[in-house]
């Protein structure tokens, strides 16, 4: 094992000679061995048992409209850390970061960190910036949109039908309405978070919490 899992190993877990360590091959299979060998750029692991391992249902994407830059680093990796399978950057209107070079790269490195230090089973995919116009929320069996000038308050279940989940949140700036009555015609449910207005970072991260809180309360 070498690269960034190296180092990982070595100086965030400061694992020596004979420390367990688990894994997982972003396939399907989880292992668990001990550090064998460290060498300076990579370690000799031995692997005592392996185990399948399946991805969370709902699967959830999140449609994040790009931020600035701490703010959307933040965000990538408390996402990666709650659980969202990916993260699609978004172009809408009100968009003021992201207009020149889009580090997706540094982004999808950030995600890797964070699904390894919490020790997530598959990493979260940092995908391709779209524009909102390219969005189909019909593609899947719920998505969610919040927005402050309309929509019920934030209630809603998740059952064992919905298999593919879908948020949106905005920029700073907020959507323009036109967008919103877009995304609604085309299947969105539009809802609220009550009288305070979140930052975006914020809100995104609010709305997996609650996403992730509904989902594995079903299924309990």
């Amino acid at each position: 094992m070498g690269g960034d899992d190296c180092r990982h190993l070595k100086k965030v877990l400061r694992a020596s000679v004979g420390t367990r360590v688990g894994f997982s091959d972003n396939a399907g299979c989880r292992y668990l061995a001990r550090v064998a060998a460290i060498r300076d750029k990579h370690m000799v692991l031995s692997v005592t048992s392996r185990y399948p391992v399946e991805k969370e249902i709902p699967r959830v994407l999140l449609f994040q409209c790009i931020l600035k830059k701490n703010a959307m680093e933040l965000l990538i990796q408390k996402a990666c850390e709650i659980g969202a399978e990916a993260i699609v950057p978004v172009y809408s209107r009100r968009v003021v970061a992201g207009k020149g070079k889009l580090k997706t790269a540094r982004w999808q490195k950030i995600a890797r960190q964070a699904c390894m230090q919490s020790k997530r089973n598959f990493l979260t995919e940092i995908r391709d910036p779209v524009d909102i116009s390219g969005i189909k929320p019909g593609q899947f069996d719920f998505f969610l949109l919040p927005y402050e000038q309309e929509g019920s308050w934030l209630k809603f279940n998740i059952g064992p039908e919905i298999k593919k989940l879908a948020c949106l949140i905005g920029p700073e700036g907020g959507f323009e309405e036109q967008e919103v009555d877009m995304l609604k015609k085309q299947g969105a449910r539009v809802l609220n978070f009550g009288k305070n207005i979140l930052r975006a970072e914020t809100a995104a991260l609010y709305m997996l919490s609650v996403i992730d809180y509904l989902a594995k309360n079903e299924t309990e």
